[in-house]
C-alpha cells in the first residue's frame, strides 16, 4: 500500500466519523462537523485524483473515475445530511438551500473540474501501473445503492398513495415514516370518500387528518367533533385553528343565520380562533349582536360571553371605552330578555365600577405586601 492509499484511508475513516457525528448532532457544532466533512471529502478526492491521473489508464477511464469518485463522496455528505436530526428541524429549508446544497455543489464542481483538467493534461502519463477499473466499478455500485436508498421511501410512498394500498406503507424504513405515508392516504381517502382518519394509530396523525379533511370538505364539524384534546379550547384554538381560518367565510355565513343548526360551532370558532377585536375580525360584532337578539338561549349566552369578555379591547383598551361599548352595544340588547338577567347584572357591575386615583390607593411603606385597594 502506497502513501497515497494510506493517507486516503485514514482520511476516509475520519471522514465517515465526521459524517456520523454531523448526522446525530443538533447544535451549533453541526456546521463545524459538516464543513469539516466537506473539506475532508475534497482532500480525499484530490489525493486519489492526483495519483490516478498519473497512472497507465485511458483518458476516458481517468475522467470517469474522477466523476464517479467526486459524485460518490458528495453524495455521501448529502445522504448523511438528509438522514440527520438537523434536516428535520430545518422547517423552511433555509439551511438546506442556502448552506448545505451550495457547499456540496461547490466541492463537487471543484473536485470534478480538477480531475478532468488533470486527466486531460496527463493523458499521456504512465508513471505507474495502477488499475482503477475495479475501483470505478465499486464506487459506481455504491453510488447507485446510496441513491436508491435515498429515494426508497419516496418511491414506496408514491406507490402506496397512488394505489391507496396502506400495507405498502409498512415497507418504508422506520415506523414514523410509515405513519407519514398512512396519514397521506387516509387524508386523500377522507377528502371525497369515507372518512378513515380514525384508523390511524397516532393521535397527532388522527387530529391532522381530521383537520385537513375538514378543510378539504369545507365542513368544520369534522375537525371539531373528532379531534382529540384535553379541553374544548385546545380543539378550537390549537388543533382545528388552521381549518377554522381556512373556512372563515363559511363560518361568517353561518353566523348570519342565528337559527342555523351549526351556529354553536361558528360562535366558538370566533371565540377561540378567529377573534373579534381587530381589523376584519370586527365584522363578527354585528353578527354576534344579532344572535343575542334572535338566537336560542344557548347561542345567546355564548355570543354574550364573547362580547363581554372582549369589551375592553373593543372599547379601545380603556375602562371607560369598555363601559361605553357595554352600555351602548350590549346592554340594550338584553335588558328586556328573559333568561339573561345574570348578564344584565354582570354588565351593571362593570358600569358601576371606577378607576381609583393614585391618592385613593392606600400604601403602607413598611409593608412588603401589595398595595391595599
Amino acid at each position: 500500500m502506497g502513501k497515497t492509499e494510506l493517507w486516503s484511508g485514514v482520511l476516509f475513516v475520519v471522514f465517515i466519523i465526521m459524517l456520523i457525528a454531523s448526522s446525530i448532532i443538533v447544535s451549533n457544532f453541526f456546521l463545524f462537523s459538516f464543513f469539516f466533512s466537506i473539506i475532508l471529502g475534497l482532500v480525499i478526492s484530490i489525493f486519489m485524483i492526483n495519483k490516478t491521473t498519473k497512472s497507465k489508464n485511458s483518458l476516458r477511464l481517468k475522467i470517469y473515475f474522477t466523476i464517479i469518485l467526486s459524485f460518490f463522496i458528495s453524495f455521501l455528505v448529502w445522504f448523511s445530511y438528509i438522514n440527520s436530526n438537523v434536516v428535520k428541524q430545518d422547517e423552511f429549508g433555509f439551511l438546506t438551500l442556502f448552506i448545505v446544497l451550495p457547499s456540496i455543489l461547490i466541492a463537487l464542481i471543484i473536485s470534478t473540474l480538477t480531475g478532468i483538467i488533470l486527466s486531460i493534461k496527463r493523458k499521456s502519463r504512465e508513471d505507474f501501473d495502477y488499475n482503477i477499473k475495479r475501483l470505478s466499478w465499486i464506487f459506481s455500485i455504491l453510488l447507485v445503492l446510496f441513491i436508491f436508498f435515498s429515494i426508497y421511501d419516496f418511491l414506496i410512498s408514491s406507490i402506496a398513495i397512488s394505489t391507496s394500498t396502506k400495507v405498502v406503507c409498512y415497507l418504508r424504513i422506520g415506523e414514523n415514516r410509515a405513519n407519514d405515508c398512512l396519514l397521506k392516504i387516509a387524508t386523500e381517502e377522507s377528502a371525497t370518500e369515507e372518512i378513515t382518519c380514525g384508523e390511524l394509530d397516532n393521535k397527532k396523525d388522527r387530529n391532522d387528518c381530521y383537520r385537513w379533511t375538514a378543510q378539504n370538505r369545507g365542513d368544520i364539524k369534522i375537525c371539531i367533533d373528532n379531534a382529540e384534546a384535553e379541553t374544548e379550547v385546545l380543539i378550537y384554538n390549537d388543533i382545528c385553528s388552521s381549518a377554522i381560518r381556512d373556512l372563515d367565510e363559511y363560518i361568517y355565513s353561518i353566523l348570519e343565520n342565528p337559527k342555523h343548526q351549526d351556529i354553536m360551532y361558528a360562535i366558538k370558532s370566533v371565540e377561540y380562533s378567529l377573534g373579534i377585536c381587530y381589523g376584519d375580525e370586527r365584522k363578527a360584532i354585528p353578527l354576534l349582536k344579532n344572535i343575542v337578539l334572535q338566537g336560542n338561549l344557548e347561542s345567546k349566552q355564548e355570543a354574550l360571553n364573547i362580547l363581554i369578555d372582549n369589551a375592553y379591547c373593543l372599547g379601545g383598551n380603556t375602562l371607560e371605552g369598555e363601559k361605553e361599548f357595554l352600555r351602548n352595544n350590549v346592554l340594550p340588547l338584553i335588558q328586556n330578555q328573559t333568561g339573561l338577567q345574570d348578564y344584565v347584572n354582570k354588565i351593571n357591575m362593570v358600569l358601576s365600577s371606577k378607576t381609583l386615583e393614585p391618592s385613593e390607593i392606600e400604601v403602607n411603606p413598611d409593608s412588603k405586601t401589595a398595595p391595599k385597594l
